[in-house]
């Protein structure tokens, strides 16, 4: 306490005016430099042998947990290597070696996660455990930017599959209204049957501005959804980056079919056409 530190500052000021005492300081502080220096070096020994002592069994380990799929131990065992093989750096030989099979071993685990991710997305809807272990695996491998990137890209599905599935009546015949969507596969598994409006009569202008409120609902209802999810999957510090990109998304690959239904219902100079033909005619 505050005795404590009396003690030492009276210690400190004799010390300063005491040669004797300052030279007994300076030994006893070369002493303690000495031996903080010899516990780091047989700390760094104790990693370099137990490196070296577990090297073999664990790289053995690895390949009957991948042929059983066993993905979570795998990563385990993998990022034990990868700790060795740092601790073993300073060895002279079997560097190359140990790298280029650390190498190999994430190459595998890497392909063999692909198929588990993408079940864990395509069934995120009604379950999140898969999903959360994927993100663990990946977070582990220090692939997160792959799996924000395909996260991202499937989370607005059902905003992408409400857009083109909408078809103005004045063109329920028509079969290229988005098909640069279709040729993008943004259709893939997708009943892209046209939802229409029992009144075919009606305008497309009035139709489409009467339709889009309940497309905006959609995706405010999504981002609203995805502040729970994001947190649950990916965490606090992670979560609003999620948010911002999958609200991004959503329009992403709409721009170019946004702007054709605009020009399709409006002409250039702000008239509707729609009425502006039936009145020519």
């Amino acid at each position: 306490g505050l005795e404590g530190m009396r003690i030492d500052a009276a210690s400190l000021s004799a010390s300063s005016v005491n040669p004797a005492a300052n030279k007994e300081v300076s030994s006893s502080m070369e002493t303690l430099s000495t031996l903080h220096a010899l516990q780091a070096n047989l700390k760094r020994t104790k990693d370099i042998l137990a490196a070296a002592a577990s090297w073999d069994s664990t790289l053995s380990s690895i390949a009957p947990l991948l042929s059983t799929q066993n993905l979570t131990e795998a990563v385990t065992a993998l990022a034990k290597l990868e700790s060795g093989e740092r601790a073993l750096r300073g060895m002279p030989r079997g560097r190359e070696e140990r790298e280029a099979s650390i190498a190999k071993i994430r190459e595998q685990v890497q392909v063999m996660l692909q198929p588990q991710l993408r079940h864990a997305l395509q069934n995120m809807n009604t379950r999140l455990s898969p999903l959360q272990q994927c993100v663990s695996l990946y977070s582990a491998l220090g692939k997160m930017d792959k799996l924000k990137q395909e996260y991202v890209k499937n989370r607005p599905g059902s905003i992408h599959k409400a857009w083109f599935a909408y078809t103005p009546p004045s063109t329920i015949s028509s079969s290229n209204y988005d098909s640069k969507a279709a040729e993008e596969g943004l259709f893939d598994g997708v009943d892209t049957t046209p939802t229409v409006d029992e009144s075919t009569t009606k305008d497309p202008a009035a139709a489409f501005v009467e339709w889009l409120p309940s497309w905006y609902d959609a995706v405010l209802k999504l981002l609203a959804e995805e502040r729970r999810q994001s947190l649950a999957v990916f965490g606090p510090e992670l979560a609003p980056e999620i948010i911002a990109k999958v609200l991004g998304e959503c329009f992403r690959p709409i721009l170019s079919s946004f702007q054709k239904r605009l020009e399709t219902v409006y002409s250039p100079d702000g008239t509707n056409r729609s009425i502006s033909s039936s009145s020519s005619g």
